[in-house]
């Protein structure tokens, strides 16, 4: 059970990112993508390649997907720029409550 968040991060090279949710919706493999995720624990984000997402196993489980980036180096990067915009709106570093706290 995947919900996307209204205001999706995407690296620049995402070009096409209703095709990147409908595949990731769809269980459709997608090699070089990385999912960013809510933690359901006590970290912030966790971040899982496309692919990890075939099985199984997380097909019942609530994610709601904050960012999609093109490869790990530019997730991080995206993780980077959510910690920046966090900060300029809330004054802190908490991702996790500022992107809950905004509409899905």
């Amino acid at each position: 059970m995947m919900k996307f968040r209204k205001e999706l991060y995407c690296s620049e090279t995402i070009k096409n990112p209703k095709l990147i949710k409908w595949r990731l919706q769809h269980h459709v493999g997608q090699p070089s993508v990385y999912v960013l995720v809510i933690s359901d624990g006590p970290d912030q984000l966790d971040i899982y390649h496309s692919n990890v997402l075939l099985q199984p196993v997380f097909r019942n489980i609530p994610l709601l997907v904050v960012g999609i980036a093109d490869g790990y180096q530019a997730a991080l990067e995206l993780v980077q720029q959510m910690t920046c915009d966090a900060m300029k709106e809330t004054g802190t570093c908490d991702i996790k409550n500022f992107l809950i706290s905004k509409k899905p």
